[in-house]
């Protein structure tokens, strides 16, 4: 009998080899895709579209508009005015955007906005219609503006490491602060729009707790450096919760650890404002400021008789002529006037905070550490629920405001800034 000589272990040495060789092979392969997705993403987003910068640009937020960012893009900008004092926005421009548009902000705050045209060229009739200058850059770039700029085009240092999108997470621009070198990435996801930034707050000012039916709160440095246009939409509302003479307060508080809270419960709005005593510019005397702000709100009025037989009307605000009540809450000692039938606290705590309140629940749940709500949109320096604010604003305002950055806000439900020692979060959440 003839014995076949047929191998039957598959344990070869050349096997092993031929599959160390295959791993190799689908390494490198692996690294080539890598490699050529890192230099094609580089090439296409290279910082040629900054070159239509204004001269004073202080900010630039650059987005793509390509295939699916597109349309996160344009949820996040809908109705909001990419241009000064022009009505244009985003979904205007659109079918005529290739790629990528900047939007420049001035020092002045005015805004004009950079985009690589496609191949369909931007109507004159468009143009016309809304009082746009246009300014052809180079490379198929063009600035659009309310008047003609003078341009410096922005020098940035060269980016070695693009943004990437990742399951759940799709990179969408970038944003830029001419002050500082850094660029950081603008991030898109199902449920909200962000921004990481390196770290701008001070430590100890974050919010540790946030009173149940919380609407908004807010963290120096963020209040006291916050733009005026920042302000002005919500500036009718607290002067119909926080009595004009307490916003006098605002100006007095430290660059740091200053906080101010607004809730919504059955009685209407309430107000809570903190800052650190050793902090202020300048000594705050409680029981006076109480007095001047009661004085201001009901003065008297004095009539005159004139020699000629007529009369004259005089207000007469007396601070001296109004009575503090003091009372003690949880072993602080407060001062107590009524205002409108409400009842107005200040006083200083045992942590050496100045604070001003119209709901006595409200400082008790800060001292007693009550159980906090969920932070809004995962602020720990600011949170603001959007339309609630909006809703009272429009209350209180003789007419809507219709300010770039309030139409923007409306975009979102809630607004979010989370800070800790090495970066800063801006989150717009959906």
């Amino acid at each position: 009998m003839q014995h076949l000589n047929i191998p039957l272990s598959r344990n070869s040495k050349t096997t092993r080899r031929t599959r160390w060789v295959v791993w190799l092979l689908a390494f490198g392969i692996g690294l080539l895709i890598l490699g050529t997705s890192w230099i094609s993403t580089l090439w296409f987003t290279r910082d040629t579209i900054y070159a239509a910068a204004p001269e004073n640009t202080v900010m630039a937020v650059r987005l793509f508009v390509s295939g699916n960012k597109g349309k996160s893009v344009e949820s996040m900008t809908k109705n909001f005015p990419l241009i000064s004092n022009r009505s244009i926005t985003f979904s205007d421009l659109a079918p005529y955007i290739a790629g990528e548009f900047v939007l420049f902000v001035n020092a002045d705050g005015s805004q004009s906005v950079a985009i690589r045209e496609g191949k369909t060229p931007l109507p004159q009739t468009l143009l016309d219609a809304h009082s746009i200058n246009v300014q052809h850059i180079r490379n198929h770039i063009t600035l659009l503006s309310e008047k003609t700029e003078v341009l410096k085009p922005l020098l940035l240092q060269t980016k070695i490491i693009p943004g990437f999108s990742f399951p759940g997470h799709e990179w969408i621009g970038e944003f830029i602060y001419t002050n500082q070198p850094h660029r950081s990435f603008v991030y898109a996801s199902e449920k909200r729009i962000f921004v990481t930034l390196p770290g701008i707050h001070p430590s100890g000012s974050v919010f540790k707790q946030i009173p149940k039916e919380t609407i908004a709160y807010l963290s120096n440095p963020l209040l006291t450096n916050t733009k005026k246009d920042f302000l002005d939409p919500f500036l009718p509302l607290m002067q119909s919760i926080v009595d004009p003479q307490f916003l006098r307060h605002l100006s007095t508080l430290s660059s740091e650890k200053s906080q101010v809270i607004l809730t919504k419960d059955t009685e209407g709005i309430g107000f809570f404002l903190t800052t650190k005593e050793s902090d202020t510019k300048n000594s705050i005397n409680n029981e006076q400021a109480l007095r001047t702000i009661s004085a201001l709100n009901a003065p008297k009025i004095q009539e005159t008789l004139l020699s000629d037989g007529s009369t004259i009307k005089e207000l007469i605000a007396n601070p001296d002529a109004i009575s503090v009540e003091q009372i003690t809450l949880l072993g602080t000692q407060i001062s107590r006037i009524q205002i409108n039938n409400t009842d107005i606290l200040a006083g200083s705590t045992k942590k050496k905070e100045i604070f001003l309140t119209n709901r006595e629940s409200l400082f008790r749940a800060q001292q007693e550490g009550n159980k906090s709500s969920t932070k809004i949109c995962s602020g720990n320096v600011v949170g603001i629920a959007i339309q609630p604010l909006v809703d009272m604003q429009n209350q209180h305002a003789y007419s809507p405001n219709t300010s770039p950055l309030l139409l923007f806000a409306q975009n979102f439900s809630s607004i979010g800034v989370k800070t800790n020692m090495f970066s800063t979060t801006i989150n717009l959440c959906k």
